[in-house]
């Protein structure tokens, strides 16, 4: 909490404890947390489900930091290469208008 408070870090999420009876909700920051929170859950169950990270079974911590590193360059190889891909087919094959928009990943910025 120290540590928060001393670099300017929000927490967001219940407080521990009993609620209590004057706590002003903010609703629009809570949802804006939420969105922000799935948003890298769901980068993170991808890399779990597509590239391997729900896999590692190292013992020491160097090795388990190289897997990890290496599951997110597989990650980011993939988004640079979906790109490249789909500029080349929209540039070469003339897709049809109603595919221009077409967005392989939009949950990976």
């Amino acid at each position: 909490m120290n540590f928060c408070k001393e670099n300017g870090i929000r927490l967001s999420g219940l407080a521990l404890g009993r609620p209590k009876k004057d706590a002003v909700v903010d609703k629009k920051q809570e949802y804006q947390d939420t969105c922000e929170r799935v948003e890298v859950e769901r980068a993170f169950s991808l890399t779990k489900r597509k590239f391997g990270m729900g896999l590692i079974r190292t013992y020491l911590e160097e090795t388990s930091k190289t897997v990890i590193a290496l599951s997110i360059l597989a990650l980011n190889l993939h988004k640079v290469f979906c790109t490249f891909l789909l500029a080349l087919l929209r540039r070469y094959l003339l897709l049809p208008f109603f595919l221009n928009d077409l967005e392989i990943m939009p949950f990976v910025q």
